[in-house]
């Protein structure tokens, strides 16, 4: 593990799509874009610097391409760059009417941003700096926390007010009552309110017949869509063990919150989850466990951002003033088979292997986050005042708390009867 540390707190982190180039925003509106020796992300030297925006920068991407690199702000104003030399070939100033919190590319020639009203816009780089947005979108009634691009035709918000929503990026037009052309309504999905304020969004199983999508929320619980289907969740993964306590009955009980503040896809199978607590944590999802504890910011802050080099090597971590980067290859383990486990396996051998693979989970008080500079910082990334209780919904795979275990233990001295103890003796010997 290595780190470097800045001037000013770091909001977000992007990698270049296919060279060892990554980029950084500071809360102070500077983006700073380093290359390094590919072995050796600690052998690094700064490409250029520059204050980019008046107030906060809140999040930056790399186009699929690699040549532009666009930012959004504190100050509604989005800058499109020459990823290598910095400077800026696109500019639009007040193109949203609040804080701009994320930006992401859907495809080569259009990216999305959304706001802290809700608001999310589609631009047309091959458009004028005056021709305003593709396509506006109002759905949310509270900040777009992230965005998801799915097959460069839609975008996937989610956002504080509880629900994702999926909009049709493609210029169709149908007739107006007017007689002209007026656009056509783009909403194509808005899931159910999940209670509790979802933070970011990932496609995984992409292989698979049925697409998922994971949803994290400020409570820390990971919610699991079907992919086109968004109207609810069909299951989640519950925090790690550290986000519970032991009653003396052996029960898992809330303690401390560890909310989901960023993720990052590793394979179709396994990601990297930024919790409030500092710490990243290795996932896997379907079946769902957490697999170990990649590193700790170890600084009280939350992770701002996680993202992967363009060759899956390293992981780099922001939070606070600091970037973090691991090496995944040498400190991950690769995620056991599920062929290779036991042909019967039961719920309670699934939340045993669970409970130890998050041993090295420990209480850390929760902080919240910090933006010195930015009283509107604060508006976009606080969690969520509501409980979220999935222990009630997990299923016999997933990983959940001692709730749903302790039934499953007691059930099976209960069904058997006094007239097959001499087998049940034998059964138990033979194991």
């Amino acid at each position: 593990m290595s780190k470097f540390t800045l001037e000013e707190d770091v909001l977000c982190i992007a990698h270049h799509p296919s060279k060892p180039e990554f980029a950084v925003s500071l809360v102070t509106g500077h983006v700073h874009t380093y290359a390094y020796t590919p072995s050796d992300p600690t052998q690094r030297s700064l490409l250029w610097s520059t204050k980019r925006h008046k107030r906060a920068c809140r999040s930056l991407d790399y186009s699929p391409d690699g040549a532009s690199i666009v930012s959004v702000g504190a100050d509604a104003v989005i800058k499109r760059a020459d990823s290598h030399s910095g400077k800026v070939v696109q500019k639009w100033v007040s193109a949203h009417r609040d804080t701009i919190n994320v930006v992401r590319w859907a495809n080569e020639s259009v990216f999305c941003t959304g706001d802290d009203s809700g608001t999310v816009c589609a631009w047309d780089i091959r458009a004028s700096d005056t021709s305003g947005a593709l396509r506006t979108f109002t759905t949310h009634e509270d900040y777009v926390s992230d965005l998801l691009p799915l097959d460069g035709k839609f975008i996937l918000a989610t956002s504080g007010d509880g629900t994702l929503s999926v909009h049709d990026l493609r210029t169709t037009t149908s007739r107006g009552k007017d007689g002209k052309d007026a656009p056509k309504a783009a909403l194509v999905k808005r899931s159910d309110d999940q209670e509790d304020d979802l933070t970011s969004c990932l496609l995984l199983k992409q292989d698979a017949k049925r697409p998922k999508v994971l949803v994290g929320t400020s409570s820390g619980v990971n919610l699991i869509f079907n992919h086109g289907d968004y109207g609810d969740c069909n299951d989640r993964v519950l925090p790690p063990r550290s986000g519970h306590k032991r009653t003396k009955k052996g029960k898992g009980q809330v303690d401390d919150e560890i909310g989901v503040e960023c993720l990052a896809k590793v394979d179709q199978h396994t990601v990297l989850v930024g919790g409030t607590d500092g710490k990243v944590r290795l996932l896997q999802v379907l079946p769902n466990r957490y697999l170990r504890v990649l590193g700790d910011l170890e600084t009280g802050e939350p992770v701002e951002a996680i993202v992967l080099s363009h060759d899956g090597v390293w992981v780099f971590a922001v939070g606070g003033t600091g970037v973090w980067i691991w090496s995944l290859q040498e400190q991950v383990p690769p995620a056991p088979s599920v062929s290779k486990r036991p042909n019967k396996t039961t719920s309670k051998d699934k939340a045993d292997e669970s409970d130890s693979n998050s041993q090295d989970d420990e209480h850390d008080e929760e902080v919240e986050d910090e933006d010195d500079d930015d009283d509107e910082e604060e508006d976009g990334e606080q969690g969520s005042d509501s409980d979220e209780d999935g222990g009630d919904e997990s299923e016999g795979d997933q990983f959940s708390d001692s709730d749903s275990d302790e039934p499953k233990r007691k059930k099976p001295k209960k069904t058997k009867p006094v007239m097959e103890e001499n087998k049940k003796n034998t059964f138990f010997d033979d194991l």
